[in-house]
């Protein structure tokens, strides 16, 4: 009789050109890699009602100026670099959050009818996040390359790569 055989699977979520650039760092781990799941990214339609449900998960509602602006401002947000889909619309949820209690008067009542100027400032305060870490991650790898000599003092912690592996 035969041991049944062990399976062992390690999972790695990235975003396809990531994976990709993995990939090709080392020519056997591409053989190695037994199976993907490509998750779609949200339809604009979808990561808009996402967003209107949880701000008002939080107790409030965007205003009709702010709800006719959402599709344009979604739609440069999932253009910006690093786009994660639900988990950018919960941050971008909280941010609007943070951006209209910033609005409100320090004694007043408050209001649960969020306006554009907030929904505009999260997202601008998003994009600009996420494009700074871009430049970071540029930054990072141009350090990488240069001589050990000329890096400076501080390193980026190096981040263990998990792949998916059937193993008999």
């Amino acid at each position: 009789l035969h041991a049944p055989a062990r399976m062992r699977a390690h999972v790695d979520a990235r975003y396809a050109d990531e994976m990709e650039a993995m990939l090709d760092a080392n020519s056997g781990l591409r053989s190695r890699v037994t199976g993907r799941i490509h998750f779609a990214d949200l339809a604009l339609d979808d990561a808009c009602a996402l967003l209107v449900k949880s701000v008002r998960a939080k107790g409030l509602e965007l205003n009709a100026e702010a709800r006719a602006e959402l599709p344009t401002l979604a739609r440069a947000l999932i253009a910006a670099p690093g786009w994660s889909n639900g988990r950018d619309v919960a941050t971008w949820a909280k941010a609007i959050f943070q951006a209209h209690g910033l609005r409100l008067p320090p004694a007043g009542e408050a209001d649960a009818m969020v306006g554009v100027g907030a929904v505009r400032e999260a997202t601008a305060q998003m994009i600009g996040t996420k494009q700074g870490a871009v430049v970071m991650a540029r930054e990072g790898e141009r350090a990488r390359l240069r001589p050990r000599a000329l890096r400076p003092a501080c390193r980026v912690a190096a981040v263990p790569l998990l792949f998916l592996r059937a193993r008999r």
